[in-house]
């Protein structure tokens, strides 16, 4: 299924209802972190395929070699932006 939004457009609002700051305390440790990330990066990646963006998520991604990594560079940039 074919989007009607631009890949910025579907990463900015995926962002917005997925991606918060996590807090940077004892409660939530890299593990926790590390565990988040792949899990969204599994439903990114779903919902990617599920509306053809596949390509678009490759590049996107490239320069931080997966898709976890890739979501984790978000959850940092959600923190930075709480503060």
């Amino acid at each position: 299924m074919q989007d009607n939004r631009t890949f910025e457009e579907f990463i900015r609002d995926w962002r917005t209802s997925r991606i918060v700051a996590l807090g940077h305390d004892e409660t939530v440790t890299p593990n926790d972190r590390h565990l988040v990330a792949e899990q969204r990066a599994r439903e990114l990646t779903e919902l990617t395929m599920r509306h053809g963006f596949e390509d678009e998520l490759s590049r996107a991604v490239r320069p931080y070699r997966s898709v976890t990594e890739y979501v984790k560079a978000l959850y940092d940039s959600a923190g930075h932006e709480a503060k």
